[in-house]
């Protein structure tokens, strides 16, 4: 599950790739089921989420036709949930719908990605660009590389109940990633 926002130019408003990517494979049967779905035009805009009880807590929310997502965050006690509806773009366009609450297990916690949690993002990686004064083309990046992971994913009226550990990466900041096609392979 990923949720991108990329601008078309530094600190503008996202012209390009931004949407919500889904992906659930099962490896015994060898089958994934897929979606990437674009959602509004317009730049995320952190709310604070209801019942809040923390400064830290923040709420992103975005509906589109056929995509629709929450992400909460609340720093007390450290946790994530996702919430996402969408179509499969190759089971018979099936419905998704997810719901994930996910927290960093100790010791491993949160770890930047990177020196000191910065990412350089030159495009194109010729070290020109850079911008001390507004941070343009670094990317703040840190990963819960070992996450405890509990919700439920519904595709096609059959829900799976998972209980597991993720692989958790935040990536921002004040760059575009291009629109060279590795960008959206990496994604």
């Amino acid at each position: 599950y990923n949720i991108t926002n990329n601008p078309s130019a530094p600190g503008g408003p996202s012209l390009w790739q931004q949407g919500v990517s889904f992906s659930f494979g099962d490896f015994a049967k060898k089958e994934l089921i897929w979606s990437h779905q674009p959602t509004p035009v317009g730049a995320f805009q952190a709310t604070r989420p209801p019942d809040s009880t923390s400064p830290d807590d923040f709420l992103y929310t975005s509906k589109g036709d056929n995509v629709e997502f929450t992400t909460v965050y609340r720093a007390e006690p450290d946790t994530w949930n996702f919430q996402f509806k969408g179509v499969a773009a190759n089971n018979g366009n099936s419905p998704i719908a997810m719901d994930i609450v996910h927290t960093t297990k100790s010791p491993y916690g949160y770890m930047p990605v990177g020196l000191g949690g910065f990412e350089n993002q030159n495009i194109p990686w010729n070290g020109q660009n850079l911008d001390p004064t507004n941070l343009y083309a670094l990317s703040y990046y840190y990963t819960g590389p070992i996450s405890s992971s509990k919700g439920t994913v519904t595709i096609g009226g059959k829900t799976r109940n998972l209980t597991g550990t993720i692989w958790f990466e935040h990536q921002w900041g004040n760059f575009n990633s291009g629109q060279q096609r590795w960008t959206t392979a990496y994604t």
